[in-house]
């Protein structure tokens, strides 16, 4: 059968996961977890994929990432699948594959919502039981972020806000994972969108009447929605739209969107 169509998309945060297979083990002695975060950070420097946070379970990894090239994700993960792959079964004179199916990922809004997705990544070990404190994991990305390990992740503008130097940073962010993320917060954005040839990225302040206004809008543009699908965190929080249309979206019909609060970012998507 033909694989699924996979969302390209370039510079904006994505969320990763890619699970063992039957959630099995795919990471046994400290020696795996040194090669994969070796070919991680090798693979996100090679395919330009800013790498912020990520999270290296027994049985999972978890990644919080920004693509620089509508291939960065495919082709890093790709690059991760093949390198650790070959390690792990000459390691364990095994063969086959490793990994439950393809990568799995979700675009994640700038600003509160990513700030949610780092803890979430940071924390993980913690969240799903394999650590009580998530500072003790050593393979997150959680000691970077609170100045305790040498600090070689290249962080998001949202989470560089969090101070002016980095030890204000190091130290808000130890508070703020010092509170786990509510279950309903855990469960993030589901937004769930079927890839059309041209579409349309919107980021807005979950209000009533924001769906009629947009579609207005790009009726008045010439614009017609062939499909629609629109994801929130939370009520009355942050929401991400992904709209697919008939034609190419003009970059002079974006300057032309409607101003915040309504639309707070519109970005052209071609795949």
């Amino acid at each position: 059968m033909p694989r699924p169509t996979r969302f390209a998309v370039s510079d904006i945060p994505q969320c990763v996961v890619q699970a063992g297979i039957n959630w099995a083990r795919t990471f046994n002695y400290r020696d795996d977890y040194q090669v994969y975060l070796e070919s991680l950070r090798h693979a996100a420097a090679q395919y330009e994929c800013e790498l912020h946070a990520y999270a290296l379970l027994p049985n999972r990894v978890q990644l919080l990432v920004t693509p620089h090239s509508e291939q960065s994700v495919p082709q890093m993960m790709q690059s991760l699948g093949r390198r650790y792959v070959q390690y792990f079964n000459r390691r364990y004179e095994r063969s086959g594959t490793l990994w439950q199916g393809r990568y799995k990922s979700c675009l994640v809004e700038p600003g509160e919502h990513l700030l949610n997705c780092y803890q979430y990544v940071d924390t993980l070990a913690s969240i799903t039981g394999v650590v009580t404190n998530p500072i003790d994991y050593p393979w997150s990305s959680l000691r970077q972020h609170t100045g305790v390990a040498n600090h070689f992740v290249q962080d998001h503008s949202s989470w560089m806000a969090l101070g002016q130097e980095p030890a204000e940073r190091f130290d808000r962010y130890q508070r703020l994972t010092a509170t786990p993320l509510p279950k309903e917060m855990i469960k993030g954005i589901n937004l769930k969108a079927d890839p059309m040839r041209y579409m349309l990225y919107t980021t807005n302040p979950d209000t009533p009447g924001y769906i009629g206004a947009l579609g207005t809008k790009l009726g008045d543009l010439g614009i017609n929605i062939a499909t629609f699908a629109l994801g929130r965190a939370e009520k009355s929080g942050e929401a991400i739209a992904l709209l697919g249309v008939d034609e190419a979206v003009a970059a002079d019909a974006l300057g032309e969107m409607p101003n915040p609060p309504q639309i707070r970012q519109a970005k052209a998507l071609a795949f």
